[in-house]
């Protein structure tokens, strides 16, 4: 289930690290991944972002080029919470005709770090604002996505994080 509590989308734009994910076929076995949201279009009623860039950067394991995908995002309209995102693969520039839900699961009042799963529980990702996640609050993170929003846990893979 998504936050039931309202989340700025504005406070979720910037760099973060993942921490750890039920990875899809493209990151499985990598290092140092980070996604980007970058505002591009704001509601004009409430000022909030509605519509952001999503930049992905990882590195293959063992290997010292970046790989990057961007994708379109935005804020849908599902609750009043803004916890229901979509996101628009792009291929050489292009966008796909296809949005994909996401759900935003958890995002602390100091945005420190934010959950983030696939409606189908097929993927999950935990992240944070540095490479690095206090141990406690990741094994509480990891209780919740198993508990209370029921994703297989021994899917996760842990992030390897040695570049900025």
């Amino acid at each position: 289930a998504p936050m039931t509590a309202p989340v700025k989308p504005d406070r979720l734009m910037g760099k973060w690290y993942v921490v750890s994910n039920i990875p899809t076929m493209l990151e499985r076995d990598v290092e140092n991944e980070t996604e980007e949201y970058t505002p591009t279009a704001w509601d004009e009623k409430t000022g909030d972002v509605k519509e952001f860039g999503v930049k992905f950067t990882s590195y293959p394991r063992g290997s010292e080029k970046p790989r990057t995908m961007r994708q379109d995002g935005r804020v849908t309209k599902k609750n009043e919470y803004s916890t229901f995102w979509e996101v628009r693969p792009r291929v050489f520039g292009i966008p796909l005709p296809v949005w994909l839900p996401y759900i935003i699961l958890d995002v602390p009042e100091d945005a420190s770090h934010m959950v983030v799963g696939y409606p189908d529980r097929s993927y999950l990702w935990i992240m944070a604002r540095s490479p690095k996640m206090d141990s406690s609050v990741y094994a509480h993170l990891e209780q919740r996505a198993r508990d209370e929003w029921k994703y297989d846990i021994s899917k996760l893979q842990k992030i390897k994080h040695d570049q900025n």
